[in-house]
């Protein structure tokens, strides 16, 4: 019965249909209460109520319906807590709640032996991190993202979590990264952005947390330097720790990341399957991108980094988004960035980068988004055919010492063909000494020879001062 435009209150006469195994009432405009009398289909295995207009608390009565399997309930106004009563049903493995007004969850919902996926985001909840939900043993994704939750709580996350997947971007948190993460071993998806947390990054994420491949912290507020440590997650393809407060260098171990290196596609987890989009950085903007789509990232933009663009960075054959923006990053841009074939995004615009634009970057034939501007980069912009794509003069602006197209400036002939070690050679004191000793040894031998011409030769001697007496006498006439 979804998406037929059903209106009014789902009547309490639902309970009489013993026998139901699967109820969908989505997509349409049922008001009102869901009715007590739900808790009578003992049967029933799926109940959707998604995207209708319901109001009020879940009935507890839910809790009777022992072979439910499958509860969604997103995208209603429902309120109030999720019912204890839920912890009830032993084969209970997914929930879906989100876009309601929920503000919480009563603590024996921990009791949900069978739950493995629980999807709040879009909620009112608020204060603390509902603790019950630790003690879920097999609950393995968990959304409570777009809440206004402020604190974890002290956690006691048991050793053996099955947890694989945590959601809690936009929300308030504060205080220092969670160790009561440190237990969750087999976490293949961590997301925290767009919160308040502080404090440096614990070394023991790239220690303990092996199976992370998602690790999402930009717009928090951690500070000191990237631990090297993170280089030990092997499976991580997305590393998003952009707008904090991050100082030092870029640890060179990040070109030793094995998801990283490989040119052809990263199979994120073997036993798991990632369930919830992304938002990414790409290509200048913000994208929303569906699981399963495997866009290997590193954004250390907004930052106070400084150092060198590791050389080993180039060794990330796989890397499809680079930003480094807004940083203080010095030195060269590495000569080998042509080797990353893959990449698509590139932007180490507002840093302090110098030297000439590698001619390699041309040879980076899936490049569509390139920005370097508000650097100290000087001479010609490559021409090959790739970088001519790019023809947007506000990705080299900011840039002095850059010409070429798609700038308005021209190279001189000094710039395509001297290198700045060349400059510097014409000023060298010992090159200044050749090159007066060889205009007065040229003089001396050029005065000479006229001379000893005129000596030897009594004809040209003659025809000389010949010569010399017509001048004269034309100017004495011209007076």
């Amino acid at each position: 019965m979804s998406g037929n435009r059903l209106s009014g209150s789902i009547p309490a006469e639902i309970g009489n249909l013993k026998n139901l195994i699967t109820l969908r009432l989505t997509n349409n405009r049922f008001t009102g209460h869901i009715p007590h009398t739900i808790g009578e289909l003992k049967m029933l295995k799926s109940l959707h109520l998604d995207s209708n207009e319901l109001t009020g608390t879940v009935p507890v009565e839910i809790g009777k319906m022992l072979t439910l399997t499958t509860l969604k309930l997103s995208m209603n106004r429902l309120e109030g807590y999720l019912p204890g009563s839920l912890g009830d049903l032993p084969k209970l493995n997914f929930i879906s709640a989100y876009l309601n007004q929920f503000t919480g969850i009563e603590p024996n919902f921990s009791t949900c032996r069978s739950l493995k996926y629980l999807a709040l985001s879009y909620n009112l909840f608020s204060g603390e991190f509902p603790q019950c939900l630790w003690d879920v043993i097999g609950l393995e994704y968990i959304d409570l993202g777009n809440n206004n939750l402020s604190t974890m709580g002290p956690g006691h996350v048991v050793s053996n979590s099955f947890l694989r997947e945590l959601q809690l971007a936009n929300n308030s948190l504060s205080g220092e990264f969670p160790t009561s993460l440190i237990h969750c071993k087999k976490l293949v998806v961590l997301n925290f952005e767009r919160n308040k947390l502080n404090g440096e990054l614990p070394k023991w994420i790239g220690d303990e947390m092996l199976s992370l491949a998602i690790l999402q912290l930009h717009s928090n507020l951690f500070h000191g330097e990237i631990p090297s440590e993170l280089s030990q997650l092997q499976a991580l393809h997305v590393l998003d720790l952009s707008k904090n407060k991050f100082s030092g260098s870029i640890p060179p171990d990040f070109g030793s990341i094995a998801s990283m290196k490989n040119e052809t596609q990263f199979v994120v987890s073997r036993d798991y399957k990632i369930r919830r989009s992304r938002f990414l950085k790409w290509k200048g903007n913000y994208y929303y991108f569906p699981a399963n789509s495997y866009l290997t990232t590193i954004d250390l933009s907004s930052n106070h980094l400084s150092g060198q663009i590791p050389q080993d960075i180039t060794n990330l054959l796989g890397l499809k988004v680079l930003n480094l923006a807004k940083n203080s990053i010095g030195g060269n841009i590495p000569t080998m960035i042509g080797n990353m074939k893959q990449l698509e995004s590139l932007d180490l615009s507002m840093n302090r980068l110098t030297g000439p634009i590698p001619p390699s970057l041309d040879s980076l034939t899936f490049l569509s988004w390139l920005n370097v501007s508000y650097n100290n980069l000087s001479g010609p912009i490559p021409t090959g055919p790739q970088l001519q794509t790019l023809n947007d003069p506000s990705m080299y602006r900011g840039n002095v010492g850059l010409c070429g197209p798609p700038l308005g400036s021209k190279c001189s002939a000094d710039n395509n063909h001297e290198t700045p070690n060349e400059h510097k050679n014409d000023d060298h004191p010992y090159n200044i000494l050749i090159f007066s000793s060889s205009m007065i040894l040229g003089f001396i031998l050029g005065f000479w020879s006229v001379i000893g011409v005129l000596t030897l030769n009594k004809s040209w001697r003659s025809q000389y001062f010949n010569f010399i007496d017509c001048v004269l006498a034309r100017c004495l006439r011209s007076n």
